[in-house]
């Protein structure tokens, strides 16, 4: 694959994490569903992912889908 583990766990993190921001849940709460033990490397993990922080792609999902709810 050319994806070493840590990478490929990483992404899948990601990609779950992506999934439950766009539910409306909570990224604290995130961040012990997907595996991470600190908010911080998620936040973190996820900006080297992404390229954005997960506010910023929450906001732009549902900005994308049409809902003008704050979140």
């Amino acid at each position: 694959m050319g994806v070493d583990f840590k990478e490929y766990l990483h992404s899948v993190r990601i990609e779950k994490a992506k999934v439950f921001l766009v539910d409306g849940v909570n990224p604290k709460e995130i961040t012990k569903m997907v595996g991470y033990n600190e908010y911080r490397y998620f936040k973190k993990n996820f900006f080297e992912y992404t390229g954005m922080y997960h506010e910023e792609y929450q906001k732009k999902i549902l900005q994308s889908r049409g809902h003008d709810e704050k979140i």
